[in-house]
């Protein structure tokens, strides 16, 4: 679980999570799993567009969200003399 594709999907994992349903709700439209080879094409289609989808939003949604958040936090915390907690990501 240290090798980089496990790191970069932990990354990830929570836009991919919430991101592939939808994916494979429009993909199943496209392709529609008849054979073998339609629900191995289906697989293949849905877990590249997942990926690709969930790398972009990950880092144009998520990551300034988690900032916004730690700055909200940061300020919370010297407004009212506490110490803030920042995240990692």
């Amino acid at each position: 679980l240290e090798t980089r594709p496990a790191l970069f999907l932990g990354r990830i994992s929570y836009s991919l999570y919430l991101l592939h349903i939808g994916v494979l709700i429009l993909v199943s439209r496209v392709i529609s799993p008849t054979s073998t080879e339609s629900g191995v094409a289906l697989v293949v289609c849905v877990l590249a567009v997942s990926i690709t989808l969930a790398t972009f939003f990950h880092h144009s949604v998520e990551r300034p969200a988690i900032v916004a958040g730690n700055r909200v936090c940061a300020a919370l915390a010297a407004r009212f003399g506490s110490v803030a907690l920042r995240t990692r990501d």
